[in-house]
């Protein structure tokens, strides 16, 4: 959760100001008792997840991703791709390495979260994308 600071942070933490661990948990244990949440539900997670949507540095593979592929529209030849061989795709269009690991996770997380309609290949998972012209 992104909280913007708008003053400076005072950190110091001896005498009045430090923090009684034992009355803030008591606090905590009491607020879940009574019912309080104490977990994000999914609807909850994806509002926060869009209000802190400015904060968000855009990964370089996906600003390369998004320069090279759309989400599949009427009359186009969809490919059917997994992250990795969209990375390789990348790495030969744009004469850079991101072929790594974390770089496919990345990727199939934002292709997930951003729609990309999912498809079976050969023990991997695949997405349906589009060359952009």
């Amino acid at each position: 959760m992104v909280v913007e600071v708008s003053g400076v942070i005072d950190t110091d933490t001896q005498g009045d100001k430090a923090i009684d661990y034992r009355q803030l948990y008591a606090q905590i244990v009491e607020e879940i008792e009574n019912g309080e949440e104490y977990a994000f539900t999914g609807e909850r997670e994806q509002l926060i997840v869009a209000q802190n949507a400015d904060y968000y540095e855009t990964p370089n593979v996906v600003a390369l991703f998004e320069d090279l592929f759309r989400i599949p529209q009427g009359g186009d030849q969809p490919l059917l791709l997994s992250p990795t061989e969209i990375l390789t795709y990348i790495k030969d269009a744009k004469k850079t390495n991101v072929v790594t690991q974390s770089n496919a996770t990345l990727l199939g997380s934002y292709l997930h979260r951003k729609g990309f309609r999912k498809g079976k290949g050969e023990k991997r998972r695949c997405y349906f994308v589009a060359l952009k012209s």
